[in-house]
């Protein structure tokens, strides 16, 4: 009779392998054994058995290990996680899965992706820093956030700015991941993870703690981060606040060096971190990636030419940001309700010259230079970035609002033809009808439309439309993206060109010009801003779209530009239209 083998079972003529599992991780493993089945030959089965085995104590050291960062979430239906509950459980799993692959017998996938490995490594640091689009965001990592929706421990739409954050979060411990897998391969001790979210935990009661005092409730040992989600959760805000309340808290806690329970933020800490902001170069992720805030702040000093830092306008973001989390932590059992929150009142004080230099209308000097030879010729048809300027000029349209204009929103209202903007825009103020000027009809709008038309185009302005799209998937707003490509090309290079080096005249200029010549032909003020969709705080500032089409209409053709001479163009668009009939 054979002799009995360790943690080899045999139950109806088949073979398992069997380890218990230690007391001290029953709860991460979810199970007090381990069994994996080895077939129905003794021979065979005791030939895998130790390939098991080992795979069992691979697991258990990884359930170890993680119970050391941290208690680990009961993976449950429809309950939500942490970013650092996300952290920590997808690292214990793929830590576990990397040290059962290292385990396989096919040597030849294991080579394969060693080589692949660095590829993979550098579109995880891209996915990480947040520098990746959407496409290069799902091939990486997107599996990872799929995994957690399945189960229900997520509730993000693909390509929204929480799908992001979780992808960003769940790309940077995939890459410790990969980093650990790496050492280990040549034999290195890997030591415990880097990672701050794999860091153990802050404890609710820490002896000798002066602050403990400030304890309220079961959110008082909660990071703002965590917050930053209970918080998202109960106010459902806009995808754009929602991004901002999760970057802020991660900007705090990098700030801190360390993951803080909210009991332990004092006004202090908040003062710290304002004047951190005035130091933080701006786009700090992007330009330092895989920095935190106090190393992008020691790495731009550094440079010959650092960054330009944070303007006090950012910094304000940030901090009502920071402001906002705290008083519903406070409201909300995280430190006591009649403490003042440790955010009120801390701002960046802007005097004018942090706001930046004020825009000015161009002089009739400057409008003659843009609009004249060689940009403007009347042998050159007009393209978008013609089209944009004389928009631009002729109805106060924000960049923003001309790149999303759609062909179907140039439309008869009243008889009248208007553009109608009807798409993201900067506020209510906005949504308008602005007629459009007799000068862009007798220039050939209607008939640059039809082009696009048959040329099968959606938008009026395509090319930059698709580009500003491609590039907002990196962004949160329209007015951060649509803003770019013909405006920037306009201010850094034809303003230049043309000797026009005046910081304070820029596209948004032309907008400024026509409320100029508006003024000057003695257009009222709520007529001026239901035109231009200016944002007052007048009493009658709601009211705006009240005012007539047709009398809208009237008030645009009182415009007078000084400078500004294109009956040459208007001629041969009349020539090529009296050709093209004929």
């Amino acid at each position: 009779m054979a002799g009995k083998v360790r943690h080899l079972v045999e139950r109806g003529g088949r073979y398992w392998a069997r380890v218990v599992v230690p007391a001290d991780v029953v709860a991460v493993i979810g199970s007090t054994d381990l069994r994996e089945p080895l077939g129905g030959e003794r021979a065979v089965a005791l030939r895998r058995l130790p390939a098991a085995v080992a795979r069992f104590h691979e697991r258990i050291d990884a359930a170890r290990a993680q119970a050391r960062v941290g208690a680990a979430p009961t993976i449950r239906a429809d309950r939500r996680l942490s970013d650092r509950q996300l952290a920590m459980t997808h690292f214990a799993e793929e830590e576990e899965h990397q040290q059962a692959d290292r385990l396989m017998s096919d040597r030849a996938a294991a080579g394969d992706f060693a080589r692949a490995r660095p590829a993979y490594s550098e579109v995880l640091k891209r996915a990480a820093s947040g520098r990746a689009s959407n496409e290069e965001m799902d091939a990486a990592i997107g599996w990872a956030v799929d995994k957690f929706s399945a189960r229900g421990n997520v509730a993000v739409e693909r390509g929204s700015p929480e799908w992001r954050e979780r992808c960003m979060v769940l790309a940077s411990v995939q890459l410790e991941v990969l980093q650990r897998g790496e050492r280990r391969d040549e034999g290195e001790d890997v030591g415990e993870p880097k990672h701050p979210m794999l860091r153990p935990a802050p404890q609710l009661v820490v002896n000798g703690d002066p602050l403990a005092k400030r304890m309220a409730g079961e959110n008082s040992h909660k990071t703002l981060t965590e917050i930053a989600d209970l918080v998202i959760a109960e106010k459902r805000p806009a995808n754009g606040t929602a991004y901002e309340y999760r970057v802020a808290a991660r900007m705090l806690g990098e700030f801190f060096g360390e993951p803080r329970p909210v009991y332990t933020i004092l006004r202090r800490d908040i003062l710290g971190f304002k004047t951190a902001l005035m130091k933080t170069p701006s786009n700090y992720s992007k330009r330092f990636p895989g920095k935190t805030l106090p190393q992008a702040i020691d790495a731009n000093r550094e440079r010959a030419q650092p960054f330009d830092t944070l303007d006090g306008a950012t910094a304000n973001k940030w901090l009502s940001r920071i402001s906002t989390l705290l008083a519903w932590a406070r409201d909300n059992g995280g430190f006591p309700p009649d403490e003042e929150n440790p955010a009120t009142g801390v701002k960046v004080e802007q005097g004018r010259d942090r706001k930046g230099p004020p825009r000015i209308p161009f002089t009739p000097g400057d409008l003659s230079k843009i609009f004249a030879a060689p940009l403007f010729s009347r042998d050159q048809q007009l393209g978008e970035e013609h089209w944009a300027l004389l928009i631009g000029l002729h109805t106060g349209l924000r960049a923003a609002e001309i790149a999303q204009i759609k062909l179907d929103s140039v439309r008869l209202e009243r008889g009248v033809l208007v553009f109608a903007i009807e798409e993201e825009t900067k506020n209510d103020q906005s949504r308008r009808v602005v007629p459009v000027h007799s000068t862009l009809i007798a220039l050939g709008l209607e008939a640059h439309i039809e082009r696009l038309r048959q040329a099968g185009e959606n938008q009026l302005f395509p090319e930059w439309y698709r580009k500003a799209v491609a590039r907002k998937e990196t962004s949160t707003s329209a007015n951060q993206t649509f803003a770019n490509y013909v405006p920037r090309w306009f201010n850094r290079t034809l303003l230049p060109s043309l000797g026009i080096v005046d910081g304070r005249k820029k596209f948004h200029s032309l907008r400024h010009s026509l409320k100029t010549a508006l003024a000057r032909a003695g257009v009222s003020r709520d007529m001026s801003d239901a035109i231009t969709g200016h944002d007052d705080d007048s009493a009658g500032a709601g009211y705006v779209h009240a005012q007539a089409i047709e009398a809208m209409r009237d008030a645009l053709e009182t415009v007078h530009f000084d400078g500004l001479d294109l009956s040459s163009l208007i001629r041969a668009n009349q020539g090529d239209r009296a050709h093209s009939i004929a």
